[in-house]
């Protein structure tokens, strides 16, 4: 889950947004973690890496999303 502390969020739709956006950049945050690591990272990643950011965005359900 995304914790943001925001002070001001005009309503509902703001905060659908932000969860949205989210469950959308959750695979690619992870992705660039593994890829910016100190240990054990070398070309052998970056595929594997992309494949596995490329199948969690078509297991998404898109008709759940309304801003995409």
């Amino acid at each position: 889950m995304c914790y943001l502390q925001l002070t001001t969020i005009s309503g509902p739709r703001e905060i659908s947004f932000l969860q949205e956006y989210c469950n959308v950049m959750k695979p690619i945050s992870r992705a660039l973690d593994i890829l910016q690591g100190d240990k054990n990272v070398s070309l052998g990643y970056l595929h594997p890496t992309i494949n596995a950011v490329h199948k969690s965005f078509n297991d998404m359900n898109y008709e759940e999303y309304s801003f995409l």
